[in-house]
């Protein structure tokens, strides 16, 4: 028999009414899952850990996680590393991906995952001075100009490029045959619905982390027994794609903010 995963994603915890809350804690621990993946945009860079910890109060499984770009808001990179990194000390059902090892899920099955960030490849950058993201972490605020912003977002998508590569590269030495990655941003522009949009140019350079998934596609390439599923958020959009025969990325969707989507089950 398979085990019961719940995936959620973009979640925004901080906007969620208390008894919206409240049954959203009693229904994971109602499904009695073996775990739970949670790809990012949790709550803010004020109240993100707090969330996570009254759901590791509450939930007993372990809660796999990511972070999102909104995690990072009213705070520092820095600081909220800080902070999650002392959290998941107190809290061990607590794993935070970019930190975490390789983490068996069955001898065939490995979970690994790193937050990525959007690489603006594509698209129309000038349009990046519209979002928030800028402005509400202090690490982009304080540089000059909107250039100097694009850089650092690029540093930060490489930063993910090299932890996934090395952890993936790591799994298929040791024959895990599925590896599960969970990020935050989709790996590529067919993962969102930006690429068919009149919006796209708009939206396109702050939803895709393109870099990492060209990364995947490198490493995969001649693995054709293995296999990768990606999976992600940040769009708010249902989406599933197959990149090839052995790669496949789903973007979960994420309801209006007040409200937590349900989850999506993954049997594993």
């Amino acid at each position: 028999m398979k085990d019961k995963y719940l995936w959620y994603t973009d979640t925004h915890l901080d906007k969620v009414f208390p008894w919206t809350k409240i049954k959203f804690i009693k229904h994971i621990i109602d499904q009695k899952p073996k775990g739970i993946f949670i790809t990012g945009d949790i709550s803010n860079g004020i109240t993100t850990c707090l969330n996570l910890k009254i759901l590791a109060t509450f939930v007993n499984c372990p809660i796999y996680f990511v972070l999102g770009n909104h995690d990072y808001h009213f705070s520092s990179i820095e600081k909220t590393h800080k902070k999650i990194r002392e959290m998941c000390v107190n809290y061990p059902n607590l794993i935070w991906m970019t930190d975490a090892n390789i983490i068996e899920l069955n001898p065939e099955v490995a979970l690994i995952g790193t937050e990525g960030w959007y690489d603006v490849s594509i698209g129309d950058p000038k349009y990046l001075k519209f979002t928030f993201d800028w402005f509400l972490t202090e690490d982009f605020r304080k540089l000059s100009d909107m250039s100097k912003r694009i850089e650092a977002f690029q540093q930060l998508a490489d930063q993910s490029c090299d932890v996934l590569e090395s952890k993936l590269k790591l799994s298929l030495e040791r024959d895990y045959k599925t590896i599960y990655i969970l990020t935050h941003f989709p790996p590529w522009k067919e993962a969102t619905r930006d690429e068919i949009s009149f919006m796209g140019e708009f939206w396109l350079p702050y939803n895709v982390n393109l870099r990492l998934g060209k990364t995947i596609e490198k490493i995969m390439k001649e693995r054709h027994k293995r296999n990768v599923v990606v999976l992600a958020g940040h769009t708010h959009t249902d989406c599933w794609i197959h990149v090839s025969r052995n790669i496949e990325c789903k973007v979960n969707e994420a309801k209006y903010y007040g409200s937590v989507r349900n989850e999506e089950h993954i049997f594993i």
